[in-house]
């Protein structure tokens, strides 16, 4: 029989203890949610790639005084209490810089399969704009990982997804009937196109907007502009992510999601300061609804567990939070791990094999 640490044992117990609380809530935190033993086990995994990281704390230091310098930036981030990085201790600096989500968090029931590979997510979307530069090492030797697929989707500045505009239920006021932004009709899915099953609701649309990626440089960086997403019922303010690799592209301009291998799925996170600034802003103030706070969030909780942080640090880029902001943030993957992909939604009907089928 497999021995298994004390602290693994532990989180199984948890975890399913409190496997039936989490069937009421918003589809997102149990739609096809791996196991209670499958979460444990990432979790111990995440805790050992977080010790992992904990000796990658100059490395990381270095990584992003490079690429702040890149921009002609100070090349210390200021940590409150600590006067900068240079004095801040290992623990800031993982804290501040590095996102080992624990456990590895699945994808939600809002991922869709095979979306286009570019930097800029944003199409017709209003909010803030969001700069992330997102840099991803591997945990086991403290190297940036070129050609990591990074690839980022979150809902809208009104709390809708792209793609699934009238599947998150009554809107701000408990509106049942309530439209995507700019009014109008609800849209259709496409025929023969977008598909639900076991891995979340069917498509009610082809929008592709805030959903795409971009891979790594040599350098192991990547810049991708997107907005600062709104807030949605039972969840606090957040970015879905995925780091691929092995990955193809389709002739398309889409990734191939199923061509290669999934080495972290996760969330970032923004400091409620941040939150709090941008909801004070248009389109932001048009949701009326209920707001979850970080600390009320079930996910935001798993992934700051062992002093890990997936919070992105922010600045802004000129004179006011309208302005658009930068925000910096490492992502350290087990180069080893190979997570699956649950959701059965294609993009623009694209194929899992193909990258593309005709859908007329």
């Amino acid at each position: 029989m497999p021995m298994f640490p004390v602290k693994f044992i532990a989180a199984l117990c948890a975890l399913l203890v409190l496997k039936s609380d989490l069937a009421i809530g918003h589809p997102e935190e149990f739609s096809e949610r791996p196991s209670g033993a499958e979460l444990a086990r990432r979790e111990h995994l995440a805790s050992k790639r977080h010790l992992a990281a904990r000796s990658c704390a100059p490395s990381i230091n270095a990584f992003h005084a490079a690429r702040r310098a890149k921009r002609s930036l100070a090349e210390q981030v200021p940590l409150s209490g600590t006067g900068g990085l240079k004095h801040a201790s290992v623990e800031d600096i993982i804290h501040s810089y590095t996102c080992v989500t624990a456990p590895e968090i699945e994808e939600g029931p809002y991922y869709v399969n095979n979306e286009l590979i570019r930097q800029d997510l944003i199409e017709d979307q209003k909010g803030v704009k969001l700069r992330l530069d997102i840099g991803v090492i591997n945990t086991a030797t403290c190297e940036p990982v070129p050609d990591a697929f990074v690839e980022l989707w979150s809902a809208n500045a009104t709390g809708f997804y792209g793609a699934f505009e009238t599947k998150l239920g009554p809107g701000p006021g408990g509106d049942p009937d309530r439209r995507p932004p700019g009014g109008g009709d609800r849209p259709r899915p496409p025929p023969g196109g977008p598909r639900g099953g076991h891995g979340g609701p069917p498509m009610s649309s082809r929008n592709t907007w805030l959903r795409g990626g971009y891979p790594t440089d040599a350098a192991g960086t990547v810049d991708i502009a997107t907005i600062y997403p709104g807030f949605y019922s039972g969840r606090t303010i957040h970015v879905h992510l995925m780091v691929h690799m092995g990955w193809e592209e389709a002739a398309n301009g889409t990734i191939i999601s199923h061509s290669g291998s999934v080495k972290h799925v996760g969330q970032l996170f923004f400091d409620e300061s941040w939150n709090d600034a941008v909801l004070r802003t248009s389109p932001y103030g048009d949701n009326k609804g209920r707001r979850t706070l970080n600390a009320q969030d079930h996910d935001f909780t798993r992934a700051s567990i062992d002093g890990s942080s997936a919070i992105v640090q922010l600045e802004m880029v000129k004179d006011s939070v309208e302005e658009g902001l930068l925000g910096f943030i490492t992502i350290g993957i087990d180069t080893s791990a190979n997570y699956t992909i649950h959701s059965n939604n294609y993009n623009n009907g694209t194929d899992a094999l193909s990258g593309f089928v005709d859908v007329e």
